[in-house]
């Protein structure tokens, strides 16, 4: 079994998180991101499966159920979660 190593970077809303994480993507060939899903709207300037996978509340919940989600948490009523095939 492949053993992969997990770094979590945690911050306030815009607290530089994704510039860190771009940066490293950049200087470590080995480094990707995860792009965590949600049940919000996409806003105009965001890419679906760039910013974040937007699925419906329904899709969540089923991902959730199946214990497919590693972690969630719920937010102005929108969902937002990591889901295991990021990983």
């Amino acid at each position: 079994m492949k053993k992969i190593k997990l770094l979590a970077l945690f911050g306030e809303s815009s607290s530089g998180k994704d510039s860190i994480k771009h940066w490293l993507e950049y200087k470590l060939d080995n480094v990707h991101g995860i792009t965590m899903c949600t049940t919000r709207p996409k806003r105009n300037y965001e890419t679906n499966g760039s910013e974040y996978h937007f699925i419906s509340k329904e899709e969540f919940l089923t991902l959730q159920k199946k214990h497919k989600i590693l972690e969630c948490t719920c937010f102005n009523n929108w969902f937002y979660g990591t889901p295991l095939y990021e990983i």
